[in-house]
C-alpha cells in the first residue's frame, strides 16, 4: 500500500489510523521470530510501517497545515518526536526490558500503539485545515452565502497568530 497515495485518496487522518494500526501489527510481529529470517522480515515490517507508514503520513498532515512556515513547523515536529522517542520513549522500553523481557515489551508496546495512539489519532487528526473551516498558517476560511457569493472575510495570520490588516480581504 504506497503511503503517498493513501494519504491522497483516503485523507491523512484515515491514512495516520490505518498506518497506526498497522505499526501495532509490526511491533507485535517482532516479539515472534525464532531465527534471522523472521527477525528480518518482522523488522523490516515495523520499519517500513513504523518509519514508512505512520511518520511519513504525519509529515503528509503536518505540511498541509502550513505553506509560509512548513520548514519550521516541520522542524518542530521533527524535534518533539526526537525528543519523547529518544529521551522519554525508549527509557520506558529500557525499564520495561529489564522487568518483563524484551518479547513481553514488544506486546506491550504494540499494545499501547493499538488502545492509546490509534484512537488518538481517529479522534484528533485532521487531514487539513479546510476540513475544519480553517486555511493553511490558521487563516479563517470565506463562507459563501445561498447564491454563491461570498460573505465575511479570508484571513491569513502572521507567524505571530495575530491577523494583519494587508492579509486580509472582506468578501461582500
Amino acid at each position: 500500500m504506497p503511503i503517498g497515495r493513501t494519504v491522497d485518496r483516503w485523507g491523512g487522518r484515515v491514512a495516520v489510523t490505518i498506518y497506526s494500526a498497522l505499526f501495532f501489527l509490526s511491533v507485535i510481529g517482532l516479539s515472534f521470530p525464532r531465527d534471522w529470517l523472521s527477525l528480518t522480515v518482522a523488522f523490516g515490517m515495523l520499519r517500513a510501517l513504523g518509519v514508512g507508514g505512520l511518520e511519513l503520513s504525519c509529515n503528509t498532515c503536518l505540511q498541509q497545515w502550513f505553506s509560509r512556515r512548513r520548514g519550521l513547523a516541520t522542524g518542530v515536529g521533527q524535534s518533539i518526536n526526537a525528543i519523547l522517542s529518544y529521551a522519554v520513549i525508549s527509557n520506558l522500553v529500557a525499564l520495561a526490558v529489564h522487568q518483563f523481557g524484551w518479547r513481553k515489551t514488544y506486546v506491550l508496546c504494540g499494545g499501547t500503539l493499538l488502545v492509546v495512539y490509534t484512537p488518538i489519532a481517529w479522534l484528533l487528526v485532521r487531514s487539513q485545515p479546510e476540513d475544519i473551516g480553517l486555511l493553511p498558517d490558521g487563516g479563517i476560511a470565506m463562507s459563501t452565502g445561498e447564491n454563491g457569493v461570498s460573505s465575511g472575510s479570508q484571513c491569513s495570520t502572521g507567524g505571530n497568530g495575530v491577523s494583519s490588516g494587508s492579509q486580509c480581504s472582506t468578501g461582500g
